[in-house]
């Protein structure tokens, strides 16, 4: 079975480089605050998230911090990529999800 998806590339941009094209898309500024797993994860549990599940999105977190994200899509043998686009296209198509 194929699966079809469009990927965003993120043309090696950091968060920060990520937020700024974005606050430039909606017209409005957009911060990223890069938080150790403990804090992230005290957040998460403190909006209702139970401590298992925000210690699995900490861990996965962790894990796509040091590429195993990539290594899962290239690895993937029954995919097609419906062709590229830059971060900045991918904000713009989608520009109305986080616009207010």
């Amino acid at each position: 079975m194929f699966r079809s998806f469009e990927r965003a590339q993120t043309d090696d941009c950091l968060c920060s480089q990520v937020a700024s094209i974005l606050s430039e898309v909606l017209g409005r500024k957009i911060t990223h605050n890069k938080l150790p797993g403990a804090q992230y994860k005290a957040i998460l549990t403190g909006v209702g998230l139970p401590e298992q599940y925000a210690a699995f999105l900490v861990a996965l977190e962790e894990e796509i911090a040091v590429g195993s994200e990539e290594k899962l899509i290239a690895e993937e043998s029954d995919k097609i990529v419906k062709g590229k686009i830059t971060i900045r296209e991918f904000f713009e198509k989608n520009k109305a999800i986080w616009a207010k």
